[in-house]
């Protein structure tokens, strides 16, 4: 899966990944939460919450790795928008 980076004179925003790090070695980094998987026992599926509207379910599945390549997905796309 391909990561979106989006720049601006003041913000770098993607979807974290190991070595990001790595790229900016002497700058100092925030991170950020965009959204969160987290399992509903009630309902016996994993659900995507964006942080920006955290009482709201945006996406449901059985499979967490479905959740998280949904996630990425949406983000990159809402990255490749701005």
């Amino acid at each position: 899966m391909q990561t979106v980076i989006h720049i601006t004179p003041d913000t770098i925003r993607t979807v974290y990944f190991d070595g990001l790090a790595e790229c900016f070695i002497d700058s100092p980094m925030e991170i950020r939460r965009a959204s969160t998987v987290e399992f509903n026992a009630h309902s016996q599926q994993w659900e995507v919450r964006f942080t920006e509207q955290p009482d709201q379910v945006v996406f449901t599945h059985p499979s967490r790795g479905e959740c998280i390549k949904w996630e990425v997905s949406e983000l990159n796309r809402r990255f490749t928008e701005q």
